[in-house]
């Protein structure tokens, strides 16, 4: 009884270790960029996925209103306008809500 105690233990000191060691563990990395993107309509919100060791790529993830991910390359012109729509699409609907409450 003592053993099996003292090996639950020291297991969970050591996942805390882990996790404090790796911090916040993403779900998943691109590691390519596909060739389509779905169109703005479709388009709810991005992610920016830096190259900093625990992926390989800089990315943008563009997520979709039926939370589908899409992988996209950061310097390609028409991936930068599209961040620009969706934030200023975001900002739009922040100001209307604010709108409605006052």
């Amino acid at each position: 009884m003592k053993q099996t105690l003292l090996v639950v233990m020291c297991l969970c000191v050591f996942m805390s270790t882990v996790f404090a060691v790796t911090g916040h563990i993403k779900k998943s990395c691109c590691l390519t960029y596909p060739s389509k993107i779905p169109p703005i309509e479709r388009l709810k919100k991005y992610e920016i996925q830096e190259d900093d060791g625990r992926c390989s790529i800089k990315a943008v993830i563009f997520i979709t209103v039926q939370n589908r991910r899409f992988c996209a390359d950061p310097d390609n012109a028409c991936v930068k306008q599209l961040m620009k729509n969706i934030k200023a699409r975001s900002a739009q609907r922040q100001k209307k809500s604010k709108a409605k409450r006052t």
